[in-house]
């Protein structure tokens, strides 16, 4: 490709010539969301982005990596009007064309570009496309043969490596989608992975520090070795844990049982416990490791949140009690990244995880709640008002910890479109709570015990589907459970039928959503509904 005859030479962008703009930004992705769940290397894109040759840089990735990173500038050149939410979009749009325009996407840089187009629309909220392009840039990877044919008995070429930068980005990238929408991933059950990346002490030692529209960094003294290569195959080994994690938990054939569970959370802990030195707390603090730590915690409640109302029998594993502490930890990292960066640039998935640790707690809440509004929570036998750290707790409290949710998502709507999606969701989750506590309140006569009427478990008993739970049954049998529960509303509380009916829909509403593992995708079905718990080492947490 002659760069030379190309009007926009120095930007690979039809968009703007302007070359300063485009350096910007690409320093601002560089800093902001690469490695994690990249698929290129930086150093040979920028090589190759420099001199004008179409190896490793192309036009489409240009443009993606463009539309992605104009999220972390506040600059209005990039907007369309005066609505935040339009940053980038004229890049996007360009990407768009440049992708279907295309008679061929078999090359490294299509690949790579799929993927930041995904990592784009995560950030905008757009669930469905975004998973596309994820899928396109794996499934694409295993047609070229990315995961096979690599030398081990050498040296890493510069094609070997960005092959392999690929490779993972992509794989990456595809588990924290099926993390997120609680799916298969598109690799089969036992797969013959590649070689990591070898680090290089220039690029592993070269230094990290904050960088904004100013060009300069933040108040605090955050200047450190980036450890770069290091966090990628530390995140890579992180995913190959969630692979065995999926199919635990969601392969159609078999249904997990205690062993299963358990030992993919000691695989998790053996992962944690076995990062690098700098990447423990109070090493390395970049976001890049702050993400990965939230990462990992986020991936332990999604393991462990469908037995959240089940214990482990004859194991001081109390799923419930993992959850909690995860979502703990994953709000303690958000607190750290905000104070040292501020939330104004976060990586793409991040109001992802800020959303489902902040729907952990509601859930905990909402399975919990006794008549007088406290929340249960512990082991073999719950104490009421008591939390997994032994703090007592309460209604304000579970919406108090929610709200710091919120509060979080508030701080990332510029950056992310999404997190509006998940902000709303959450004040809805809060009143769907509320409801669902007086619905407690009126079916138990405000006894301080669950009376024989549960929603949750008899909506179980009527869901004769094939294979799976769901938190909604299947046909009309919710809604004669909602008849009933109204009729006997009325007898216990004096509640009229029409009233208790509308609050049964209100909890109806606010249990599917409690489950949703994303903002617009379905609920996933783990367990069947002739699931046995006995057989399979498992059994019921009893509220007092």
């Amino acid at each position: 490709m002659d760069r030379g005859m190309d009007p926009c030479v120095g930007t690979w962008t039809d968009v703007t010539s302007d070359s300063r703009l485009v350096e910007h930004l690409l320093d601002l992705y560089f800093c902001w969301e690469y490695p994690t769940l990249a698929s290129l290397s930086r150093e040979h894109f920028m090589a190759d982005f420099v001199a004008g040759r179409p190896r490793f840089c192309s036009p489409l990735l240009v443009n993606a990596l463009l539309a992605l990173a104009s999220r972390f500038s506040d600059r209005p050149e990039l907007r369309t009007g005066s609505d935040p939410h339009t940053t980038g979009d004229v890049f996007f749009a360009e990407a768009q064309r440049l992708f279907w325009n295309m008679e061929s996407h078999y090359s490294l840089t299509t690949i790579q570009a799929a993927g930041i187009m995904s990592i784009r629309q995560v950030s905008c909220g757009m669930d469905r496309e975004s998973r596309y392009y994820a899928g396109q840039s794996v499934r694409l990877c295993v047609e070229m043969g990315l995961h096979r044919h690599h030398d081990t008995s050498g040296p890493q070429n510069d094609e070997s490596i960005v092959q392999l930068a690929t490779f993972w980005g992509a794989f990456a990238l595809d588990h924290a989608w099926s993390l997120t929408a609680g799916s298969l991933p598109q690799f089969s059950q036992f797969p013959l992975f590649p070689p990591k990346i070898t680090p290089q002490d220039g690029v592993d030692n070269a230094l990290w520090m904050p960088y904004t529209d100013d060009g300069s960094t933040l108040q605090h003294p955050c200047e450190q070795p980036s450890h770069i290569t290091s966090v990628f195959n530390s995140f890579c080994e992180l995913s190959e844990i969630v692979h065995k994690s999926l199919y635990t938990l969601h392969c159609p054939a078999r249904t997990p049982n205690r062993q299963d569970l358990i030992g993919i959370y000691t695989r998790f802990l053996s992962w944690y416990n076995s990062l690098p030195e700098p990447f423990r707390l109070g090493g390395t603090f970049t976001p890049q490791v702050l993400y990965m730590h939230v990462y990992y915690h986020y991936s332990i409640i999604l393991t462990f949140r469908p037995f959240i109302e089940l214990r482990i029998t004859n194991s001081t594993l109390l799923p419930r009690k993992i959850c909690v502490q995860a979502a703990d930890a994953i709000h303690g990292h958000i607190r750290s990244y905000a104070e040292l960066y501020s939330l104004r640039r976060t990586p793409s998935f991040m109001p992802y995880l800020v959303l489902m640790s902040s729907r952990l707690y509601l859930a905990v809440g909402g399975l919990s709640l006794s008549p007088e509004g406290s929340v249960s929570l512990g082991s073999g036998r719950a104490k009421a008002g008591v939390w997994a750290n032994g703090a007592p707790d309460d209604l304000a409290t579970t919406l108090g910890r929610v709200q710091r949710g919120i509060d979080n998502l508030d701080d990332m709507r510029q950056c992310h479109r999404v997190a509006d999606v998940a902000w709303n969701m959450l004040r809805f989750l809060i009143e769907g709570l509320k409801a669902y506590v007086e619905i407690t309140r009126a079916l138990q006569g405000g006894q301080g015990r669950r009376g024989e009427f549960d929603p949750h478990w008899a909506a179980l008993s009527v869901n004769q589907g094939a294979d799976f739970f769901s938190p909604k049954p299947v046909g009309d049998g919710w809604d004669k459970i909602k008849m009933k529960a109204a009729e006997k509303g009325r007898a216990s509380t004096g509640t009229s039928p029409r009233r208790m009916l509308s609050l049964l829909q209100s909890s109806d509403a606010m249990r599917s959503a409690l489950f949703w593992p994303s903002p617009r995708l379905p609920p996933p079905s783990i367990i069947p509904v002739t699931f046995d718990l006995e057989e399979a080492g498992f059994e019921p947490i009893e509220v007092e």
